[in-house]
């Protein structure tokens, strides 16, 4: 009798334990599954940014390839020709103050940028503890990326009028080089183009306030614009390059340097805790350049 007893309690004890190891199996079995599923998803767009290397890249069709090099800096490559690769800048200054030369650099504060959506990237930044942003680069067509900015105040005082991202957009080739102005044009008056030089005196650094309160101090600014809408054409003038947001507070020519056009989208004025967003976009095609600014009044319209 007391060895049938001890034969139970044994085989009692010996399935207690089966259990606990089938319990766990399961256990296992289950997040192994979920883990396989998962690995197969496209990560959510809202979820914590991924980091990406320097070669991945988004195309649009074999027209058009955006690879990220650094934080806030691509390189833009239209079709399959060297004579269209541009860099672009995004932000490459922030500018509360009525003199560029007071701007500030961005501060990175965030250790990943760039996600790659299915069609493009979306770039997140905080500059000073005070701007949070994120924007969207998409290609639309094999002629156009659209630009999509979100710039929230999460500073403690109001942003003023002026306030402005500077984006720059520099030729990687000499194609679109203009060191001389007069290929690149400007929004003098409306729905009129005319090249730099012929309005302006063309040196250096030169600003075109969109905005009276946006005028600056420095001796290289000449005229007001009525638009954001800069514009490159190439060196046999048969194709150009264009940049415009739907709300400027100034563009700017540097025939020097990076040789680059610029289009700042306003972020002011903008209370503390409040959102603001652009579109902007950049265009590359055959044609002259006043057949892009009839675009991009059809766009914004």
């Amino acid at each position: 009798m007391n060895k049938l007893i001890r034969i139970f309690h044994f085989y009692k004890m010996e399935s207690q334990y089966l259990l606990i190891f089938k319990y766990i199996l399961h256990v296992w079995i289950i997040a192994v599954l979920i883990n396989c599923n998962n690995a197969n998803r496209e990560p959510i767009q809202n979820s914590s940014i991924k980091e990406l290397d320097n070669d991945e890249e988004v195309e649009s069709g074999e027209y058009i390839i955006i690879s990220p090099e650094n934080p806030y800096f691509f390189k833009i490559q239209f079709q399959s020709d060297i004579q269209q690769y541009f860099h672009l800048w995004f932000p490459e200054l922030v500018i509360f103050e009525a003199d560029s030369s007071r701007a500030t650099v961005p501060v990175i504060s965030i250790r990943n940028w760039f996600i790659k959506t299915s069609d493009g990237f979306r770039v997140n930044g905080r500059i000073d503890d005070s701007i949070d942003f994120h924007y969207f680069v998409k290609p639309v067509n094999r002629n156009m990326i659209k630009l999509e900015l979100a710039v929230k105040n999460t500073g403690s005082h109001p942003f003023p009028c002026y306030a402005q991202l500077a984006v720059c957009l520099a030729p990687l080739s000499q194609t679109f080089s203009d060191t001389i102005g007069d290929r690149t044009f400007i929004n003098v008056k409306e729905s009129e183009l005319k090249a730099v030089n012929e309005v302006a005196v063309f040196d250096n650094f030169n600003h075109y306030p969109v905005r009276p309160k946006t005028d600056l101090s420095d001796s290289v600014q000449r005229i007001q614009v009525s638009s954001g809408y800069v514009s490159r054409s190439n060196k046999d003038k048969n194709m150009f390059i264009a940049f415009f947001w739907d709300s400027v507070a100034r563009v700017d020519v540097n025939p020097g340097g990076l040789d680059c056009i610029h289009s700042h989208p306003a972020i002011g004025p903008l209370n503390p805790g409040a959102t603001i967003k652009r579109t902007g976009y950049i265009l590359l095609k055959e044609g002259s350049a006043s057949e892009g600014l009839k675009m991009s009044q059809d766009l914004f319209e």
